[in-house]
């Protein structure tokens, strides 16, 4: 029993072009060893080329007189699609222009409150660590009776704060 020798994918594509005698000299090579030993390839070809020559007793249509102009207005349609999908993308940058400028603006926004509060708007505890000096001397402060006392006390250098 002999073994039956099949097209491959490949050589059934070429198989047209073969027909056609528009194949390399390779590959014209391969495809007629397989139909050399093979009767399921030479079927194939037979068949095609019956389908080839039923297609040539079909009557041939002629292109009507408007034809030009139909297959024209339709590369048109085609072209004004092709400048609407430009306005699409430039529709779509306008919007991501847009949104990068507020998320600036917002960014900008976030670092300039930050800022105001934590450099010119003053802080309590920092009023504490200004008066620090006051705060440790108050007991000696307390005792004192008057201001003319504390001024004499600093010129001559007792209190150096």
């Amino acid at each position: 029993m002999t073994k039956i020798t099949r097209l491959t994918p490949d050589d059934r594509e070429n198989l047209v072009a073969y027909l056609d005698g528009e194949l390399d000299d390779a590959s014209t090579q391969k495809i007629e060893k397989t139909l050399a030993v093979s009767s399921v390839a030479r079927h194939e070809v037979e068949m095609l080329e019956q389908t080839w020559e039923l297609l040539e007793e079909l009557p041939r249509e002629k292109a009507s007189a408007d034809f030009t102009q139909r297959t024209m207005a339709t590369v048109k349609v085609v072209d004004v699609k092709s400048n609407d999908r430009a306005k699409h993308w430039l529709t779509r940058a306008r919007k991501g222009l847009i949104l990068s400028g507020w998320l600036t603006a917002i960014t900008v926004s976030a670092v300039v409150g930050f800022a105001a509060t934590r450099f010119w708007i003053p802080n309590e505890t920092d009023i504490l660590v200004n008066d620090l000096p006051i705060i440790e001397n108050l007991d000696a402060y307390h005792d004192v009776d008057s201001i003319e006392f504390l001024k004499e006390m600093h010129r001559h250098g007792v209190m150096n704060e």
